[in-house]
């Protein structure tokens, strides 16, 4: 088992995503999909799930079950994750993810409806049925499974309902009981399996805007509804998660801080994500979350496997490591919402333009290397002047070697046609855990548009 012997202490397994991974009476199990040659009276050849079909259906073979046995044989966490929403092949005309619940809510009006573009054929929480049937599956499931702790998935998808059109303190409402039901469930488990379980949830990177989608996290955690909450971003890592503002109003509750594989269109590197790891933990972050990190027989990556060791360990381990902050934006916002979004960041001649970069604390000795890549080349290298908190940098000239920077493809954590030059930090002693770095221009006007610091103990 690859997450032996590293740092990963809980593992999830994800066993809802439009149809369940595990047999059911309430659902459609997507085993029971395979080698299908008709769905919704459309021809199709449904093979991509040949594994789940042979292993349940054909050799009695529970893997599930296996997995959360192995989890415990090696001192891992097992849990059960459920995607309460899910837009994969939401444009499709059939698809092997869609079972008996997608066809009842579409042909009963329990979508979200067409204003949602990618998100149309999310179910809509309003409706009665649409909890009873999901609330049923939980508790089958965590009847079924004897695991330590089970996830609510809201990051997919935050659309569980019409939002635009409802009343705010109305859907609130709605999903609180649903919280409070859920964790009834989980106490009729406890009950079953003799300890405790523990219940979480997935969110977005800012908690009044949950509140705006119908998910009011202060009211779970004064509660004592959930145990934790994991804060998130959509797709793209978000670099300025507000870690803190959850600790204080969530008090007596754990935040964990999630990483996606993604920043940009580049798969994160270790040093990426301790960059993720040192900043969260330091603002008060009760552990990291790697989502999408999983290796398959079909995504046996080594870049993945030396992730698994790389966030845990505490704060203490990540802040004697290389690690790289970068820049992102925030990729969700409710309508009429401003996201963060620092960059592009345009300089204009003879001005000075700042930027905010949170690092988390930074070891006495350290050496902090800062990359801004703009729109264009420099007249002068020199022409833009750099300091943090104040402090000058010394410039370092052209980067030419942008592999660190881009991918195949034009894919990576800034564009090809980016010139990005090198700044070092003269005196890093003593820094804040957010740095500001003041770029004063004496040449042309620029934008930034790529922002990174590195720092190294």
């Amino acid at each position: 088992m690859e997450y032996a012997d590293t740092d990963i202490t809980d593992l999830l397994f994800c066993i809802f995503c439009q149809t369940s991974n595990t047999p059911t009476d309430v659902m459609t199990f997507r085993g029971d999909l395979y080698g299908q040659t008709e769905h919704d009276g459309k021809p199709v050849d449904y093979n991509a799930y040949k594994g789940l079909g042979v292993l349940y259906n054909e050799q009695h073979i529970d893997v599930f079950a296996k997995w959360i046995d192995k989890c415990r044989e090696v001192g891992i966490r097992p849990w059960l994750s459920l995607r309460m929403n899910d837009r994969h092949d939401w444009d499709f005309e059939t698809s092997e993810l869609r079972g008996d619940l997608f066809y009842l809510a579409r042909e009963n009006g329990w979508m979200i409806g067409d204003e949602y573009g990618q998100f149309i054929n999310c179910l809509d929480y309003r409706v009665p049925e649409v909890r009873e049937i999901m609330l049923d599956y939980t508790r089958e499931q965590l009847l079924r499974y004897d695991v330590d702790g089970i996830e609510l998935d809201f990051m997919r998808e935050l659309f569980c309902f019409d939002y635009l059109h409802e009343d705010t303190d109305e859907i609130v409402g709605i999903m609180n009981d649903y919280m409070r039901r859920t964790a009834e469930i989980v106490e009729e488990a406890e009950a079953k399996w003799g300890h405790e379980i523990l219940l979480s949830a997935r969110l977005m990177r800012d908690i009044d805007e949950c509140r705006e989608w119908g998910f009011d996290p202060e009211t779970w955690s004064r509660e004592g509804l959930v145990d934790g909450i994991t804060v998130a971003q959509w797709w793209f890592d978000d670099n300025a998660m507000p870690v803190a503002d959850w600790k204080a109003r969530c008090p007596g509750t754990d935040i964990w801080a999630c990483v996606d594989r993604h920043v940009y269109a580049r798969e994160c590197t270790q040093e990426v994500v301790r960059g993720f790891a040192a900043q969260y933990l330091t603002a008060g972050a009760d552990g990291m979350y790697l989502f999408n990190w999983m290796t398959t027989p079909v995504s046996d990556l080594p870049s993945r496997t030396l992730v698994y060791g790389t966030v845990g360990g505490g704060l203490e381990k990540v802040l004697t490591l290389p690690r790289r902050h970068i820049v992102t934006w925030q990729d969700m916002t409710p309508e009429g919402w401003e996201p963060y979004a620092p960059l592009p960041l345009k300089v204009r001649w003879n001005r000075t333009a700042a930027l905010d970069v949170e690092t988390g604390y930074i070891p006495e000795g350290a050496a902090v290397t800062v990359y801004l890549g703009f729109d264009s080349a420099l007249a002068d290298a020199d022409s833009i002047a750099l300091t943090v908190n104040g402090r000058p940098c010394d410039p370092a000239g052209k980067v030419d070697d942008l592999s660190r920077f881009v991918g195949e493809n034009d894919s990576g954590y800034c564009r090809w046609d980016c010139t990005i030059y090198r700044y070092e930090l003269t005196d890093a002693s003593r820094l804040p855990n957010l740095l500001t770095l003041a770029l004063a221009n004496s040449g042309k006007t620029v934008n930034v548009l790529y922002c990174e610091v590195d720092v190294t103990p």
